[in-house]
């Protein structure tokens, strides 16, 4: 909550609110696993205990400030946990069963994921970009992390080792994606001919017209294709190395101007095969 009310534009609730509120939580907490089956004489000394601890010295005031905050505190907790559970059904869902697909919309690869989403009878097939499984991959980081960390401390579990395992998943599939983008850009800014034609491995495809498959938290025909354009983008940058050895007035291309150097003789070919 302390990091998402900065970004909940429809609350009126501060972050300092939130810190008032979580101190005074944690106050309360601290009061009563202590005093449990204890006497009062106890229980008020207990009190006058925490009263000397610095990170209670405005409890007073943390408490005025979350009385008069509660209602808005708890809608913001169940707006979240509503987000948090739409979030953690897409993340599920797109391991379970989906399909990606690379394109450049305009001068950088993107890609269309795709999958179904049930409620009940009624099903929508709902279509993400990168950037939006991005975040949901930023979430599902945060969860693997926070829910080792309660491992690592014996404390109760949110989530089932399955679950954990899904988000495990989806972290290392849009790894994969990021990685795979980012070698289709390198190739593209590095000026490799006909990108947007390669043909995927085993498959009379182009990489623009194939989809790759996520089935049960397993996506190989993506680690493969990563692998094989990691291999064509490093042929490439060495063949480009090579050329400028031996034909020095290659070095003053780069990039792209290759792609009009194989235009105008591709062009010319054609025009000395109809002559």
């Amino acid at each position: 909550m302390k990091e998402a009310v900065n970004d909940y534009d429809e609350s009126h609730i501060s972050t300092q609110a939130i810190f008032d509120f979580t101190n005074f939580w944690n106050y309360i907490v601290e009061l009563n696993g202590d005093v449990k089956g204890k006497s009062l004489s106890q229980f008020l000394r207990k009190i006058q205990e925490l009263s000397k601890n610095p990170l209670y010295a405005e409890i007073i005031a943390n408490f005025k400030t979350s009385k008069v905050n509660f209602y808005g505190i708890q809608n913001l907790y169940l707006e979240l946990t509503h987000k948090e559970e739409a979030k953690r059904k897409q993340i599920f869902k797109i391991i379970n069963e989906s399909s990606v697909r690379f394109f450049k919309p305009h001068k950088k690869f993107d890609i269309e994921l795709r999958c179904e989403m049930r409620a009940g009878d009624k099903v929508t097939r709902q279509t993400f970009r990168a950037n939006d499984i991005f975040e949901l991959r930023d979430r599902a980081n945060l969860i693997v992390y926070s829910e080792q960390k309660k491992i690592d401390q014996r404390e109760e579990n949110n989530y089932k080792e399955e679950e954990l395992e899904k988000f495990k998943g989806f972290c290392s599939l849009t790894e994969v994606i990021s990685q795979i983008i980012n070698t289709l850009n390198n190739l593209n800014f590095n000026g490799y001919p006909e990108l947007e034609t390669l043909e995927v491995t085993n498959q009379r495809t182009c990489v623009v017209d194939t989809d790759f498959f996520c089935v049960q938290n397993r996506f190989d025909s993506l680690h493969e294709f990563k692998e094989q354009l990691e291999k064509i983008l490093e042929a490439w940058n060495n063949s480009v190395i090579e050329a400028y050895k031996y034909y020095y007035e290659l070095t003053y291309l780069k990039g792209k101007d290759f792609w009009k150097v194989e235009k105008a003789l591709l062009t010319k070919m054609e025009n000395k095969s109809k002559t």
